[in-house]
């Protein structure tokens, strides 16, 4: 990986130019934030009117409501795609002692937006459904869910573990057949 991480360095990759073993071992999501990716053919988005249109309206009452307006502010799919991740990534905050607790009960929709608060499976659910709420869920776009181990405390990169524990949960997407 360290040598991985020197070629990117040098010139970006595209996910095509990583090897199989490499995608299986560390997946695309973790390797993406290792490496330096380079995408071909970005989507074209006009990111700070997606940016200020949040600075503007900070706050909405119910996520319908906030699902209905970024379906009628903005034009294209992947502006709304953008419209729901930031959304997300900025009026959630990450609830550690949600993250401490060995079982938990899955919250609703509603409860995750009202609290604005949750782990990484209530980020991933979050915005899977806001996505699929803003009608952007078509054959250009694909968003999933995905699974993988946690890197957080107690993982040693030079000593994984042979049969990870898969509980962390993270959004895949693919626009026109290319991997975010």
């Amino acid at each position: 990986l360290r040598c991985l991480v020197k070629i990117a360095d040098e010139r970006p990759l595209n996910y095509e130019e990583i090897p199989q073993d490499f995608i299986n071992f560390f997946t695309l999501p973790g390797l993406s934030q290792a490496i330096n990716i380079k995408i071909n053919n970005r989507p074209e988005i006009d990111y700070e009117k997606v940016e200020n249109y949040f600075k503007i309206n900070e706050s909405f009452s119910d996520f319908n409501k906030l699902a209905e307006a970024i379906k009628d502010y903005f034009d294209s799919d992947y502006e709304k795609l953008y419209a729901c991740f930031y959304f997300v990534a900025n009026h959630a905050k990450y609830d550690h002692e949600r993250s401490l607790l060995k079982e938990r009960e899955p919250l609703t929709i509603q409860t995750i937006f009202d609290t604005k608060s949750g782990v990484c499976a209530e980020y991933a659910k979050l915005f899977r459904e806001l996505a699929k709420m803003c009608g952007i869920m078509s054959n250009k776009l694909l968003i999933l869910l995905f699974k993988n181990a946690s890197k957080g405390a107690g993982w040693n990169s030079y000593n994984p573990p042979s049969e990870p524990d898969y509980n962390h949960e993270a959004v895949y997407i693919e626009i026109n057949g290319q991997s975010f």
